[in-house]
C-alpha cells in the first residue's frame, strides 16, 4: 500500500535505511509524485551530509592552527629563555 499523504511518505522515508531507498528508486519502487519526492529527499541527504563533513573539516582546521599556532609561541619561548641563560651576566 502507497502513503498518499506526502507528510506520511517523508516520515516513512526518515524511517527507512538510505540505501533501501536507492535501490527501490534504482528499481523503478516509485510512481507519480513519490519519485520527485524521494529525489529531493536523498538530495537533502546528500547537502546536509555534505556540510556536516564542511563543519568537521573546519573544526579541524581551526584544531591544528590553534596548536601548530602553540607550538610555534613554545618553541620561540624556549629559544628565548635558553638564550637569555646562555648570554644573562653570570655574578
Amino acid at each position: 500500500m502507497w502513503p498518499n499523504d506526502r507528510g506520511e511518505f517523508l516520515a516513512e522515508l526518515d524511517a527507512t535505511d538510505e540505501s533501501y531507498i536507492r535501490k527501490k528508486l534504482t528499481l523503478g519502487g516509485y510512481m507519480g509524485w513519490q519519485v520527485n519526492a524521494v529525489e529531493r529527499w536523498l538530495a537533502q541527504r546528500a547537502d546536509a551530509r555534505a556540510e556536516e563533513h564542511a563543519s568537521k573539516q573546519l573544526l579541524l582546521a581551526r584544531g591544528t592552527a590553534f596548536w601548530n599556532r602553540t607550538r610555534a609561541i613554545a618553541t620561540v619561548v624556549g629559544i628565548a629563555v635558553t638564550a637569555a641563560w646562555h648570554w644573562w651576566p653570570k655574578n
